[in-house]
């Protein structure tokens, strides 16, 4: 989890993010830890039990380089289900449900982010 927390705040403070106002930076926390650490982990946790087992003994930067390559996996795997369950006419599937848990974080009681929903049709009307 260090090392997340290490990419998350490397994202965040990025130079290119430097004109966003502080609600946005919050917004992008939050939105990052509801769908990241609010999933099961599993790509950003596997990279560096599967670097073990084919190696066995790993240095501490090989450690840290094998953590970043999962949770770069990690945050790519989110954006693609954020982008498909939000995507007009998206055939891919419903994210599957957790025990008390909603899948779509912008149903939750305090979203990452404002739902947004369309009132308009692309055309305007």
């Amino acid at each position: 989890m260090k090392v997340y927390e290490t990419l998350k705040d490397d994202c965040l403070n990025d130079p290119l993010l430097g004109t966003l106002p502080a609600t946005a930076r919050d917004w992008m926390a939050r939105m990052l830890d509801y769908t990241i650490v609010g999933g099961k982990m599993n790509r950003g946790l596997a990279v560096l039990e599967a670097l073990r087992e084919i190696k066995g003994d790993v240095t501490e930067e090989e450690e840290f380089l094998a953590n970043v390559a999962g949770w770069g996996i990690e945050i790519l795997q989110a954006f693609f289900l954020v982008v498909s369950a939000h995507a007009p006419g998206s055939r891919a599937p419903p994210p599957r449900r957790r025990p008390g848990r909603d899948p779509r974080s912008h149903a939750t009681p305090d979203p990452p982010h404002p739902a947004r929903r369309r009132t308009t049709s692309w055309t305007g009307r």
